[in-house]
């Protein structure tokens, strides 16, 4: 008797024939399914859901990809056969087979299930997984894994198995089914094995000039037709103006959206905020972005947060500070380690002008004409503030080196992004025709990414109806009292159809 194996008692299901209408019937179904599928798309009705997802739909196929169909046409055909084939030694072994002819049977039948699947699966020309095709289907690392595990388990490979087993007389001990059972396991773990091995970080990657070559795009908060999805966070290579990865929600909210992300103090390294599905309730992660531009989530920072999270800001001695929206009219600034919130007018832009200075976006008109600056000093509590122009409703972001800060001063008329130190406008750095949506320092404060409407194919929903700009500022650091409307180089690094409402660097 083999090692591993121990006899059987005699009991109905441990007939052969048992083993083998199980496996008829395993090959049937997918059979069944495509039939059904025939008869119910004809059916009054009837809808299939567009895919709206068009990168890599139109692509020529190469010889390779040729001799693939054909390849998938010849292990189609066998698995249409599959059934009938079966379905002789179940009908002629059940009353004269004998053991051996049993397990004869079962080993051919074993090798020609094998072959179809084998010829079904297989790719000559494998490819990484559309991510859009994946969110628009709701497909996930770990989802492709339980299918591809399910499929293993339901097709007529494993009644086969039992089949010649029972032919044998035996009944497999744990020694000989450990290994096909890890086999399985193996297979239909590599989707998610792939995937984190792929995110493992190694730091990130840098340009020619030193500034990053990868940027988060966030496109939640901005008004969106049907053709841009849900609320997405994405990585994007400014080099080659590919989206690489797009980010998952974390496992313990699934389908959630992200709200707010910006850089953390290490390079490569993000803080994001994730809003749940229900509840509303959102949570501060940690992220990464390695040298070929896929994300990792890491841990979460805070617990649930009531609300939801509109902006997060990373001083440079790495303390988060994040901006959070309750209700309507109810809206908070907090800070972590030690944490601490207070009750705020806006749940809008941050940004760190010191270790203990937060600058906030400025308030409403005080009833004289003049809007003002709001700072916050995040150990005491205490508020601040400096005039501003009312006409300027943008966010400021600090270029720390001197103090001078960038401001979103687009109106209806004109999309500009100004300039000041403190209350004083000093030059313009960027004049766009579509509208403003987002911008980005880099770490090194040399360059400025700018998310906007493409104003050229702003009704070109599918293709690139926003754009990222680039533009650099090395020529404003080299010169501390540039004035007027500079012309600073820029160039569009990025097109596409997720709207830039939210920028990392």
């Amino acid at each position: 008797m083999p090692i591993g194996l121990r006899d059987l008692t005699s009991s109905p299901w441990r007939d052969p024939t048992f083993w083998w209408w199980i496996a008829v019937v395993a090959a049937a179904l997918p059979v069944v399914y495509s039939v059904l599928f025939e008869l119910v798309r004809w059916a009054p009705g009837y809808s299939v859901a567009p895919i709206v997802c068009t990168a890599g739909l139109f692509d020529e196929p190469t010889t390779i990809d040729h001799v693939e169909y054909v390849i998938h046409d010849l292990g189609e055909i066998l698995s249409w056969a599959l059934p009938l084939l079966f379905l002789l030694p179940a009908l002629g072994l059940r009353k004269n087979g004998t053991d051996e002819t049993h397990l004869k049977a079962a080993r051919w039948a074993f090798v020609v299930a094998l072959a179809a699947t084998v010829l079904m699966s297989l790719d000559l020309n494998p490819t990484p997984p559309d991510e859009c095709v994946m969110r628009q289907f709701g497909i996930t690392p770990r989802s492709m894994s339980l299918g591809l595990l399910l499929a293993w388990a339901t097709s007529p490979i494993m009644p086969l198995l039992a089949a010649g087993a029972v032919a044998a007389k035996a009944r497999p001990g744990w020694s000989i089914v450990a290994l096909p059972l890890a086999a399985v396991l193996v297979i239909a773990a590599q989707p998610i094995v792939n995937d984190r091995v792929a995110k493992i970080y190694r730091g990130p990657a840098l340009t020619a000039d030193g500034t990053h070559r990868y940027a988060l795009l966030g496109s939640y908060g901005q008004w969106k037709n049907w053709y841009d999805g849900t609320s997405e966070l994405y990585v994007v290579d400014l080099t080659t103006g590919e989206i690489t990865d797009v980010v998952w929600p974390p496992r313990s909210l699934e389908y959630a959206t992200y709200t707010a992300v910006t850089r953390d103090r290490e390079p490569g390294r993000y803080v994001v905020a994730a809003l749940g599905p229900r509840g509303r309730n959102s949570r501060l992660y940690r992220l990464t972005v390695n040298a070929d531009g896929k994300a990792m989530l890491r841990e979460s920072i805070t617990p649930p947060l009531k609300g939801v999270v509109t902006a997060v800001a990373v001083s440079p001695e790495g303390r988060v500070a994040y901006g959070r929206a309750v209700d309507v009219d109810q809206y908070f600034t907090g800070v972590l380690g030690p944490d601490r919130e207070w009750p705020r007018e806006s749940a809008r832009g941050l940004t760190w002008t010191s270790p203990t200075e937060l600058l906030l976006p400025h308030g409403a008109d005080d009833g004289t004409g003049q809007a003002w600056q709001t700072t916050l000093n995040t150990n005491t509590g205490t508020p601040g503030r400096f005039p501003v122009d009312p006409d300027s409703p943008g966010t400021a972001t600090t270029l720390v080196r001197d103090g001078r800060h960038l401001v979103d001063e687009s109106t209806f008329e004109q999309q500009t992004i100004g300039l000041h130190r403190g209350a004083r406008k000093l030059a313009t750095v960027f004049t766009g025709r579509g509208r403003i949506l987002s911008m980005a320092l880099d770490a090194t404060g040399t360059a400025l990414l700018v998310g906007t409407e493409n104003f050229q194919q702003v009704h070109d929903l599918l293709d690139s109806a926003y754009q990222i700009v680039r533009v650099d500022l090395r020529a404003l650091i080299e010169n501390p009292d540039a004035t007027g409307d500079l012309d600073l180089p820029r160039r569009v690094v990025w097109e596409g159809r997720h709207p830039p409402a939210d920028l990392a660097w």
